[in-house]
């Protein structure tokens, strides 16, 4: 009998040693180059739910809206690090910021900051435009695919119990107002985004006014109106412009932009939306390991009809304490390679940005 605990013992531990050692994820210099890697960018003391995070459009930048929460360096802040050494080039300070995105052709920067929009050179960081209005505030903000429009969802007023939200459309690069869609929305934008240069989406939130909106541009009119129980946190637009994905209280649901019908859903916890540029990948939705202590977040294969959708990677994420610590945003590099993951925590400690190689999914 012990013979053949012995024998059973050692086939065990020729089988999956190899495959252990596969998986254990090593972290390396920024940027990570070769599978099964990652490297950290490390980010402010604080308590920061929901960054935003943007890579610039050539892959040299990601930039980072730290927003409002209990930090322990004060406002919220904007950092800019450089890929190709993981090295802060740029960090800024201001009392309101909310959103962050970078212009398509890759030249401007552009962050809210209260009932204001910033407007900055790319590289040498230089604020170009201040872009104010009379309101509350703005969260949202996007451009459209040729950067000739930044759209902003504002809060113009609050009269108990609801909120007057609509969209600024801005011309970025002579800062100028082009046009308002007044009344978009009854509660605060949660997000946009151009399927088109003729075409916005609106996201409301879950207590008011729990629609996504589609917009004609040059008439500022409704074009449809979709009611969705809880609201929406997260829209991503697919690169080829024909799905809409949303994030409905972490669970997945995707649109078809042409007729507004709803291809699907994924009922799994989501703690962000980023496609890969090829549009082949989707990420992702979150899992625990309780053996091995560490966060696991899925990239799915867009592939079919989205109930044919299977998880095509599996990132084991190492975080100091899985009980405190959470994944939130998450963005593709342009290229693909770069999957890109905000830690943030509960205990007011350092957060931290994960950049993960993933440039051999297929």
């Amino acid at each position: 009998m012990m013979r053949w605990l012995l024998v059973a013992l050692a086939l065990l531990l020729l089988s999956s040693s190899p495959r252990e050692a596969q998986q254990a994820p090593r972290e390396v210099p920024c940027p990570p180059k070769e599978p099964n890697s990652f490297c950290v960018l490390r980010g402010p003391l604080g308590y920061h739910m929901r960054p935003e995070i943007a890579f610039s459009p050539d892959g040299q930048w990601l930039a980072v809206s730290w927003g409002p929460w209990q930090g322990e360096e004060g406002d919220p802040m904007i950092w800019v690090w450089r890929v190709a050494d993981g090295q802060l080039a740029w960090k800024y300070q201001a009392p309101r910021i909310g959103g962050v995105q970078f212009s398509s052709d890759g030249k401007l920067l552009a962050s809210t900051e209260g009932p204001a929009v910033r407007i900055r050179e790319v590289g040498t960081w230089k604020e170009l435009h201040t872009l104010r209005f009379e309101g509350l505030g703005a969260i949202a903000l996007a451009f459209s695919p040729s950067s000739r429009v930044l759209a902003v969802g504002a809060v113009f007023k609050f009269d108990f119990p609801w909120y007057h939200a609509g969209v600024i459309l801005w011309d970025p690069h002579k800062g100028v107002e082009i046009g308002r869609i007044e009344r978009a929305h009854q509660a605060i934008i949660t997000d946009l985004a151009f399927p088109s240069e003729e075409l916005l989406v609106t996201g409301g939130s879950l207590y008011h006014d729990p629609y996504i909106r589609f917009w004609q541009l040059s008439t500022r009119r409704l074009v449809r109106s979709i009611y969705v129980a809880d609201g929406v946190r997260v829209i991503e637009i697919s690169p080829n412009r024909k799905m809409l994905a949303t994030l409905v209280r972490g669970t997945l649901a995707v649109w078809d932009v042409a007729s507004g019908r709803e291809l699907g859903s994924i009922d799994k916890p989501f703690v962000g939306l980023s496609f890969s540029p090829d549009g082949q990948f989707l990420a992702g939705s979150e899992r625990y390991s309780q053996q091995e202590g560490r966060k696991l977040l899925e990239i799915w294969r867009v592939k079919g009809a989205v109930q044919d959708w299977q998880v095509a990677r599996t990132l084991h994420i190492p975080v100091p304490n899985p009980v405190n610590h959470f994944l939130g945003s998450l963005s593709f590099s342009p290229d693909g390679k770069i999957l890109a993951i905000h830690i943030w925590n509960a205990a007011g400690v350092e957060e931290s940005l994960q950049l993960w190689y993933v440039g051999d999914l297929q």
